[in-house]
């Protein structure tokens, strides 16, 4: 087993191999999350190398090592982006049931009972958030800011927000399906 610094001083030498995944997956380094998933190639090749049992001083041995580490990278770094777009898809999911009830509350505002109604499921359904929930909910639609813009505000990184994003829409989705 390889100590950690053995492991990414390799790395350093080789980080093309998570470049060449990357590439190969169609991420470009414009792509907002490319930063996220250079890192987390990174972390799948450095586990990789501290995993491999067979000895790294022949560059034959080098070569067989890096063409199979861009195999794992690449496999790892698909999943993960696979992972990514079902966690968006339930987010938009759960967005547009937000919007809608945003635009029913819009349409009846004539009615304060359905107000009143309105007002009580947003109350119940913040009841069953944390305070970052709770904050990172009202900036989103309350105040209509992005995920970049709610990042900013709150001194965390996009990614972040979207994940505590996907944890309410995961809670809303549970609560509408009680009895």
């Amino acid at each position: 087993m390889a100590t950690n610094q053995a492991a990414f001083a390799f790395y350093m030498q080789h980080q093309r191999v998570v470049y060449y995944a990357l590439s190969r997956l169609g991420v470009r380094p414009q792509t907002p999350d490319y930063q996220d998933l250079r890192q987390e190639g990174m972390l799948l090749y450095l586990a990789y190398y501290q995993q491999y049992e067979e000895p790294l001083n022949q560059p034959v041995a080098v070569q067989k090592f890096n063409r199979l580490a861009g195999k794992i990278v690449y496999l790892g770094l698909l999943q993960h982006r696979l992972k990514w777009q079902r966690r968006q898809a339930l987010e938009q999911t759960a967005g547009k049931q937000w919007h809608q009830a945003a635009a029913m509350t819009a349409d009846r505002q004539e009615s304060s009972l359905s107000g009143l109604l309105m007002a009580e499921t947003f109350t119940a359904l913040a009841a069953r958030l944390t305070p970052g929930e709770r904050t990172i909910l009202d900036l989103r639609y309350g105040e209509q800011l992005s995920n970049r813009e709610i990042a900013l505000r709150l001194n965390m990184s996009p990614r972040r927000v979207s994940a505590v994003r996907r944890q309410i829409a995961v809670k809303y989705l549970a609560w509408q399906a009680e009895p």
